[in-house]
């Protein structure tokens, strides 16, 4: 970004400039220091990347995926917060079966991929209770027939709101 901004100042300098002026100069910097910073920014993925191809998805690419997968991960965290404010019960069990899973996965020699998915799944598994009402989830004693079948829908319910999100 500082690179074209560079080129866009030196743009600017060289159309309202006489030659061999400050603003002429000024072109040639600005030009300059714009190329030098792109190149730099080049080379190191370079260096992280190894080969060409994967040099331009990375420069083109990761920024866009990182953002994603911040507002999913914030997306995420206000889903569970909002099935622990009404379940009191089960308040950090989400986040203590995502531990364990990842814990196992990583015993198993899984990527960084996997891990991910799996690090998300289990905060998700239980997004369902948004469905069934607070009077059932914080009811002291027994459930009746009817207050269990609300409950044994939450899978059901969880997976249709998961489902309609393609992330």
């Amino acid at each position: 970004m500082a690179g074209l901004v560079l080129f866009l100042d030196a743009e600017l300098a060289m159309m309202y400039s006489n030659v061999w002026k400050l603003s002429w100069w000024l072109y040639h910097v600005f030009m300059l220091c714009g190329f030098a910073i792109i190149a730099c920014r080049i080379l190191l993925e370079y260096r992280r990347h190894k080969t060409l191809g994967s040099l331009f998805d990375g420069i083109t690419v990761r920024d866009a995926i990182e953002r994603i997968q911040e507002n999913y991960n914030e997306a995420t965290t206000a889903l569970v917060a909002a099935v622990e404010a009404k379940d009191s019960y089960t308040r950090g069990y989400s986040a203590r079966v995502s531990d364990y899973a990842v814990t196992i996965a990583e015993r198993f020699g899984l990527g960084r991929a996997d891990l991910d998915r799996i690090r998300h799944a289990p905060v998700l598994h239980d997004i369902g209770k948004i469905a069934v009402g607070e009077q059932i989830l914080t009811k002291d004693g027994g459930l009746s027939d009817a207050e269990r079948d609300a409950v044994q829908q939450h899978p059901s319910a969880g997976n249709t709101m998961v489902m309609s999100v393609p992330s």
